[in-house]
């Protein structure tokens, strides 16, 4: 009823004739005291109204009245709130669209924040309320928008590019990318395009635009032109590049190119260039110019990169021989000949990692394949498994490719000084040997046993004046008093926790003694010897299994005494030093045992680690065998010791 006298009221407020008729009311709206006003304003709650009381909409209502404003704003009417100099922009709204908000927000404040989000002008302290973030000018102000960009109830709305439009207006330019949601690609493909008034000149809302095949800037007017020319040069070189701007990926906005200078058009592609003077984008006069400016900068370009490529050629060529000078050494260790050609069936290094002398782990690896100019070098563990026919080149699992022979230098296995001394496996030395010259073989055992026998001299020589620090040992002549003590106090030591690791197991494989503990054993007091143990890693450690490594590979070995924890480092040969191979003690040994015989206990509640003389064996009443040691002298109670906790001494090895 209401609707239809509203319909009859507009109809009688013209005649026929377009003129206002004497009846009628001007702007009913305005009665809001009036059932008909309130229905002009939109402003009834059918449900609610009642003769006597306020008149409210239903959320419903107001949403479909604000999704409609939203829809029809002008971009002009909304404005950017950047608080403190931040990189972020808080859109503001108009007085009409925050009204209808706050409306929305007094009936149903969380289906307000799911439906339309939340707005600056709502929420003035929320810094995640609706707003841009804008990366520095070094990524030429990429734009975000946070929490999934525009609501879902005005999505569709074109408010999108409304807002992105308005962001560009306040940072003067912007630039975004593929990645993101489709929602910013439709805003930001509105927002490049051109826009023209009805007589077909720019509108307000045209902006300058650069679009590449993956990234694209657009910019306002109204950004003063020195700037203009500098953000699209700095755009175009850095971020799309120059050979990237064919015409089927790549445009620049027709008034931007008009201020751009010839010396940026000169880097771009020629088939663009052609393009646009094919569209009449730019004049062939001006095309001219340009190719003219380009076959000359083109010849002088040529020039300084010859000029350049001399220069670096001449240095490279000075670096390369200080290199090979200063690490010739490594590269002899290798057998490396840089300056010799190689092809499929020769061994080879990395040259980056062989002129790099922290790199530690180099291996040589083996030229299988060479397929479509591309060379295929495996390692040597596949080159043996290749040999066999388990698999092809291309299938190894441990390649490296090149299509660049200076990439490589070729290794003359002939001339390698050592093989245990490059990154071969046992299987990779046995691979290469196989494949040596017999007299290459040869010279290589002379050359290891001379090398080897100086290496041993050298030690010696080293070694004269440490065997005459009595410091270097430690102290070793205690009496039995003394030396009860030290174990008493043994688990104050530093290193307690390496020592305990070697009395578990079977861990200690032989003892070593000095020359005054070797004169010491005719004593009635035990000896607290030492244990050669390999560190590994931070804290771990492993036992070393025979002696002779004390005199061949003492590198990284350290002798440790398990009583008073002395640590002494290699070399170790001509110090005077015995060692003694340890084996288990059996029940024979406990019947063939004598006073005198000495036992190294290897595991005991406190007394480990010290080498002592038998005293007396028998079994408890568990039928136990026990031999009791005179670990601290006659004058002290013996200590008994199970059999599986001894060690007997066997062969004597002189590391000497």
């Amino acid at each position: 009823m209401a609707n239809s006298f509203i319909e009859a009221i507009n109809e009688s407020n013209f005649n026929q004739n377009g003129l206002v008729d004497e009846m009628g009311v001007k702007r009913p709206e305005r009665l809001s005291g009036s059932h008909i006003g309130r229905v002009r304003q939109g402003t009834v709650d059918r449900r609610a109204a009642t003769a006597n009381q306020p008149v409210r909409r239903t959320y419903a209502e107001v949403a479909v009245e604000l999704t409609r404003a939203f829809k029809n704003v002008v971009r002009t009417d909304i404005t950017m709130e950047n608080p403190n100099n931040t990189r972020n922009y808080y859109p503001k709204l108009p007085a009409q669209i925050v009204a209808l908000i706050k409306e929305a927000k007094q009936l149903d404040e969380a289906r307000t924040k799911n439906d339309f989000g939340r707005w600056r002008d709502i929420y003035p302290t929320n810094n995640d309320a609706i707003h841009f973030k804008t990366e520095g000018p070094d990524s030429f102000q990429r734009s975000h928008f946070p929490n999934d960009g525009i609501p879902p109830a005005i999505r569709g709305t074109g408010l999108g590019y409304k807002l992105y439009r308005t962001l560009l207006k306040y940072a003067g330019y912007i630039s975004s990318n593929s990645s993101g949601s489709s929602e910013k690609d439709k805003a930001w493909g509105s927002m490049l395009d051109y826009k023209a008034n009805p007589d077909g000149t720019p509108s307000v809302d045209d902006a300058l635009a650069i679009i590449g095949a993956a990234n694209w800037l657009a910019m306002d007017k109204g950004v003063p032109t020195s700037e203009k020319i500098n953000v699209a040069t700095r755009f175009i070189t850095d971020s799309i590049g120059v050979r990237n701007t064919q015409p089927n990926k790549f445009d620049i906005d027709d008034e931007l190119l008009e201020i751009l200078p010839d010396s940026l058009l000169t880097k771009l592609d020629d088939t663009y260039l052609t393009s646009l003077a094919a569209d009449g984008r730019i004049s062939n006069a001006r095309l001219t110019a340009i190719n003219s400016v380009r076959s000359e900068t083109e010849r002088l370009e040529r020039e300084r990169r010859e000029r350049q490529e001399a220069i670096d050629r001449e240095r490279l060529s000075r670096e390369e021989a200080e290199t090979r000078r200063r690490l010739a050494t490594r590269i002899a260790q290798y057998g490396a000949e840089p300056d010799n050609e190689w092809t499929v069936g020769d061994f080879i290094v990395v040259k980056q990692y062989l002129y790099d002398a922290n790199y530690n782990t180099l291996p040589i690896r083996y030229v299988a394949d060479r397929r479509n100019g591309t060379y295929i070098a495996v390692s040597i563990d596949d080159a043996i498994r290749i040999e066999h026919g388990e698999f092809t080149a291309s299938n190894a699992g441990d390649t490296r490719t090149t299509d660049n022979k200076s990439q490589w230098v070729k290794v003359n296995i002939n001339n390698i000084p050592d093989l245990n001394n490059v990154n071969l496996t046992s299987n990779g030395i046995q691979y290469i040997t196989a494949r040596l010259r017999p007299e290459a073989i040869q010279q290589r055992r002379d050359a290891e046993v001379e090398a080897e026998r100086e290496r041993i001299q050298r030690d010696r020589s080293q070694n004269l004046g440490r065997a005459s620090d009595k410091a270097l040992f430690g102290r070793l002549d205690f009496s039995g008093a003394e030396l009860k003590d030290i174990v008493r106090h043994r688990q104050t030591l530093g290193n307690i926790e390496l020592l305990k690791k070697i009395r578990t197991g079977d861990f200690a494989k032989f003892v070593v003694l000095t020359e005054p503990q070797q004169s010491s054993l005719r004593g009635a007091v035990g000896l607290p010897v030492f244990v050669a143990i390999e560190k590994v890693g931070r804290s771990g450690i492993r036992s070393v299994e025979n002696p002779r490594e004390l005199t061949t590979n003492p590198d990284g070995i350290v002798l440790i005494n398990v009583v008073t924890g002395k640590e002494v480092e290699g070399p170790f040969v001509g110090m005077g030093l015995v060692a003694y191979q340890l084996a288990p003690v059996t029940e024979d040994d406990k019947l063939r045992a004598r006073a005198g015989d000495h036992y190294y206990i290897a595991n005991h509640q406190n007394n480990w680690g010290i080498l002592a003389k038998c005293d007396y064996t028998t079994r408890n009443t568990a039928n136990q065998p026990f031999i009791y040691l005179r670990t601290f002298g006659g004058f002290e109670r013996p200590t008994p010791v199970r059999l599986d906790l001894l060690r007997k001494l066997t062969d004597r090895f002189e590391i000497d």
